[in-house]
């Protein structure tokens, strides 16, 4: 989060605008739930804008962690 997100946490602004981002996701989530096709449709823009050479390479590599926060 920015300083600016972090700041506003706790105050009325800032949880009125971490129930609207809530809201916001819920409805959308709603939405995909009873659109099967607009989630196809979804996948298939973004497989499309993807492209189809695309491979995913990771910010930190094929290294293990600095530390070993499972045990």
């Amino acid at each position: 989060h920015s300083w600016q997100a972090v700041a506003a946490g706790g105050t009325s602004i800032g949880n009125k605008g971490m129930m609207v981002a809530a809201k916001a996701l819920s409805l959308t989530a709603i939405d995909l739930f009873e659109d099967p096709d607009l989630v196809k449709k979804a996948k298939e823009e973004f497989v499309k804008r993807r492209g189809a050479n695309f491979k995913y390479i990771p910010l930190l590599g094929d290294r293990a962690p600095a530390l070993d926060y499972r045990n």
